[in-house]
């Protein structure tokens, strides 16, 4: 894939995550799906929003340089958001806004620049095709195609 087409998949992936999670954050309680036997995991409210913005720091590293300040500005802006939407929806959206959620999506957030670095540390030979296949077209190592 070209880096462009790589990077508008990437920006449209970050649009519709970030609309889900604004969705999901803004929306009126009652216009929520019901949780289910989700509902019966403790402290899942939690981990929904440690999910949501896990995902959204995940997506959005790769739509900045990987070196320099600016993953650590997109780190910054989006604990920022996640905390203006607390509060938002505290005085604004007839939600409570609560600090367990901001501190489950600042851990999401961490948790989310974690990964991304962790995936951007690999070595090349594992980002490579897995056997049996090998770049030749063969079946591994010293194994001849058919």
């Amino acid at each position: 894939m070209t880096e462009h087409k790589s990077r508008i998949l990437w920006t449209v992936l970050v649009v519709l995550w970030s609309a889900g999670v604004l969705y999901g954050s803004l929306a009126p309680q009652d216009g929520m799906p019901a949780a289910g036997w989700f509902g019966r995991i403790p402290h899942f409210d939690k981990i929904v929003h440690f999910g949501f913005y896990a995902g959204e720091v995940f997506l959005a590293m790769h739509l900045v340089p990987a070196r320099g300040w600016a993953k650590w500005a997109l780190l910054a802006g989006i604990v920022a958001l996640s905390g203006a939407i607390e509060v938002a929806q505290e005085l604004w959206f007839g939600r409570s806004g609560d600090l367990a959620d901001f501190a489950a999506n600042c851990t999401g957030a961490l948790a989310g620049m974690a990964l991304w670095v962790a995936m951007r540390r690999r070595p090349a030979s594992s980002r490579q095709r897995p056997w049996p296949h090998d770049d030749a077209g063969g079946f591994g190592p010293g194994v001849p195609t058919p």
